[in-house]
């Protein structure tokens, strides 16, 4: 899909979509035509700016995100370390942890509540 599509897919902007795509947060597939690059958004892709806007909201940073992402086995880390920093409470753990779990990343959301 275009990136009019997922924005209205997703109610993010395009001007946020790029910037998280210049952040290395999503990675659509590009194909380049008559000289122009022209970008496809994936479902995946709509899933995870809806994760990554969720994120966002609660307070975690891009590059916290981008760590979690890389490093799955470091999110309930993550989630202390902002909580410790006071920029989330147990409640937004919690619903970072929800985020998560819609997203179909069981196990991570768990190692959230627990961690």
């Amino acid at each position: 899909m275009k990136i009019k599509e997922i924005s209205a897919l997703t109610g993010l902007t395009e001007r946020t979509i790029r910037f998280y795509e210049e952040r290395s947060l999503i990675q659509p597939r590009t194909e380049r035509r008559n000289g122009r690059e022209y970008r496809d958004y994936s479902a995946s892709d709509a899933e995870q700016l809806m994760v990554i806007a969720g994120l966002r909201r609660l307070h975690f940073s891009v590059e916290e995100i981008r760590e979690m992402q890389k490093y799955p086995g470091r999110i309930a880390r993550i989630a202390e370390e902002a909580r410790r920093s006071r920029r989330i409470d147990a409640a937004d753990q919690q619903k970072a942890a929800s985020i998560l779990e819609r997203a179909d990343l069981s196990g991570i959301s768990q190692s959230l509540r627990t961690g």
